[in-house]
């Protein structure tokens, strides 16, 4: 079957614009994916004032959702629990919850920081498709899309938050997406959808560098002078 699909590359500190919002619904999506970490206010420096905030943006994914036609990859949250916090990405259909994955492979710096491991991997089953969910850092384990490819998953989503690194070429960041995301949709023979945030995370700079590659192909994504503005990418995807 074939399914709409976008990727909205946003500011994290900038609430959705209504004219956004419009763009999105006039596609008719099945599915919109977030990015990493969003939403998050400028003024938000550390994973405690995320956490204290976390309700708050929460309610914000959901209420977005009801306004929504696709169902919403919701970005992330920083999740308190008694043994440290976790990365997590709620999935909600028209506002409704239908679940969450924490993420599994935090990096290094992430677990000094008290971000926990997240213990399994998911696919959501909605709208007949099995969409599966991975966050950022996840995608340098293969084991993360191997997980995915057994569950059965049709289409990845990838809320991401990509560090900013002055002095990389073109040619070392469209080697890092075939590398990467082509080759992982070649192996899993599913779509890929990465959608990354623009400004910053915690105070440190990101940039946009936002994709959807089919197994055949990287078919739309962020060019090197849009990384640091907002940006839909929209596909059309076979799974």
């Amino acid at each position: 079957m074939r399914i709409r699909a976008i990727a909205c590359q946003q500011p994290l500190h900038e609430p959705l614009s209504e004219e956004t919002l419009q763009r999105i619904n006039d596609y008719t999506p099945d599915f919109v994916c977030l990015p990493e970490h969003y939403p998050l206010s400028k003024q938000i420096q550390n994973l405690e004032q995320a956490a204290v905030m976390y309700l708050e943006r929460k309610n914000y994914l959901s209420g977005l959702s009801s306004r929504m036609k696709g169902v919403l990859i919701g970005g992330t949250l920083t999740e308190k629990t008694p043994a440290g916090y976790y990365n997590t990405c709620y999935v909600f259909d028209e506002g409704r919850e239908l679940g969450f994955y924490r993420k599994v492979h935090p990096t290094s710096g992430e677990q000094a920081r008290g971000v926990l491991q997240g213990t399994e991997f998911k696919v959501f089953d909605v709208r007949e498709v099995r969409a599966g969910v991975l966050i950022c850092a996840d995608v340098l384990n293969e084991r993360s899309f191997e997980e995915l490819g057994s569950l059965g998953c049709q289409i990845t989503f990838i809320p991401t938050a990509s560090p900013f690194r002055p002095g990389e070429t073109v040619e070392e960041k469209f080697e890092r997406d075939r590398s990467i995301f082509l080759e992982s949709a070649r192996k899993m023979q599913c779509p890929i959808v990465k959608t990354c945030g623009v400004g910053t995370t915690f105070g440190l700079p990101i940039q946009g560098r936002s994709l959807i590659a089919s197994p055949e192909a990287i078919v739309a994504r962020a060019e090197p002078s849009q990384e640091h503005e907002p940006l839909l990418l929209f596909a059309e995807l076979l799974v």
